[in-house]
């Protein structure tokens, strides 16, 4: 299933909202990330997206993080299992630092060294929202 397709079956009300937006295992394009930024930003009950197992590129995932700056309603968001690694932090950083709703953020294998730790420390300076950052199970340390 594309993104195209969980998006419009999310907004017609399937399978359960009540678990936000899941997309795992689809690789996620510069194109797809666009999508997901309309269903962010026309969407005001959407509090979690699970976007686990999509092998994220950076541009991708820069386009997800600007529409996420201009979203109010996002609480949790889980990228597991993507290649953030050090400049996806450094992208991540820019977004902890001006979206104050983000409560939970999962970072599990997501490639993430001290570098990219210190990176997302910057961000959260600036971050009084952020409850839970998850970081397991990266090369931290």
């Amino acid at each position: 299933m594309s993104i195209y397709d969980l998006v419009q079956e999310y907004n017609d009300g399937g399978p359960d909202k009540s678990g936000g937006f899941v997309a795992d295992t689809i690789s996620i394009d510069e194109e797809d990330a666009n999508i997901l930024v309309n269903l962010i930003s026309d969407n005001v009950e959407l509090k979690q997206m699970v976007l686990y197992r999509n092998s994220m590129s950076l541009v991708s995932l820069r386009i997800l993080v600007e529409g996420l700056k201009r979203n109010t309603t996002l609480e949790k968001l889980n990228v597991m299992y993507n290649p953030v690694a050090d400049q996806g932090c450094k992208i991540f950083s820019s977004l902890l630092s001006s979206n104050m709703t983000l409560t939970v953020l999962n970072l599990y294998y997501c490639s993430i060294s001290d570098e990219g730790m210190q990176f997302l420390c910057e961000g959260l300076i600036r971050n009084y929202s952020l409850q839970y950052l998850h970081l397991h199970y990266n090369e931290i340390g």
